[in-house]
């Protein structure tokens, strides 16, 4: 039953609802949680393990959501095209809700098996990088399965110099993760922008090592080896330096094995010759040292070794 009603929640005259999930409720600036249903202070309570919002027991009315709605909270106008086959087409919307409480605000990076937005946690009032998973629920099994391991691979490492994770999960849109934000540029962008500066500033190039080296050397103290380490994967800010993306990493013994002996992964310029011959069972920490080897040749020379 349709209703030209101002609020969503207001019953017609024979009584039944006429409930309009697409048009928000008129509800104050902040609601007590005393006058939620259990429903919404379970779904509070899996995002705030304290099960409160504020100090003084209210919660803003933007982050009430009526139980017959979507999880997302997205008009259906507003849902999120599923990826196809053109990897141009944008996963989300800017604006959309993803996982009830990260609002989309503009897309940073994609690659190969994920697209990477800047989004606001609108629950911590934080901003925070989600990452999902190219092709959303059709994606590959194999992919899903990578997507996952990335994230246990970065959520198990706690270090100034790698890109912390926060939250992962799934939503009906597909897997997702998210981690913190780090403004500024990649060490790609700064050597193609910068090189020369950065060639004459022999300090500031064995700080970014030095800093490369540090997170580097941690993964590998707990048992994981990046396999990607390239300028396009190491973010730096005017206070920070961090590696991200481990959606190739594994263990450097591991008790599972994704791809199967003879593919070849990563990027030939940055790749060790035993990654690059798919010799994966070889593999250890001497791999990531090469690649390392590599981007600091490139930073001193502007250019990568072995190019011609």
């Amino acid at each position: 039953m349709s209703s030209t009603n101002d609020n969503p929640h207001e019953k017609a005259a024979d009584g039944s609802s006429s409930f309009n999930p697409a048009q928000p409720a008129k509800v104050p600036a902040a609601m007590p949680l005393a006058s939620l249903n259990p429903e919404q202070i379970e779904r509070l309570k899996a995002v705030d393990s304290r099960g409160t919002i504020t100090t003084d027991g209210t919660i803003p009315a933007s982050q009430v959501t009526d139980s017959r709605e979507t999880i997302s909270s997205v008009p259906p106008s507003q849902e999120p095209k599923i990826l196809t086959a053109d990897k141009d087409v944008p996963l989300l919307e800017i604006g959309q809700l993803w996982g009830w409480k990260y609002k989309i605000l503009q897309e940073i990076g994609r690659g190969g098996m994920g697209i990477v937005y800047m989004a606001q946690d609108v629950i911590l009032h934080r901003m925070v990088a989600i990452k999902v998973l190219l092709g959303g629920p059709r994606g590959a099994k194999e992919d899903k399965a990578r997507f996952q391991r990335e994230a246990r691979m970065a959520a198990r490492l706690s270090h100034q110099n790698i890109v912390a994770v926060y939250d992962t999960g799934i939503s009906e849109q597909g897997l997702y993760f998210t981690m913190e934000y780090v403004p500024g540029q990649t060490l790609q962008q700064v050597i193609r922008e910068q090189g020369q500066v950065l060639r004459r500033d022999f300090t500031r190039v064995i700080e970014i090592l030095e800093k490369i080296l540090e997170g580097t050397a941690y993964a590998h103290q707990n048992d994981v080896l990046h396999r990607d380490l390239k300028p396009s994967n190491i973010l730096m800010s005017d206070t920070e330096i961090k590696i991200m993306d481990f959606g190739l990493a594994r263990e450097i013994r591991p008790e599972e094995r994704l791809t199967e002996t003879g593919a070849f992964i990563g990027t030939p310029v940055y790749d060790s010759p035993e990654q690059i011959q798919a010799h994966h069972g070889e593999l250890d920490e001497r791999s990531d040292l090469y690649s390392i080897g590599v981007i600091f040749y490139e930073m001193l020379t502007g250019v990568v070794p072995f190019q011609h």
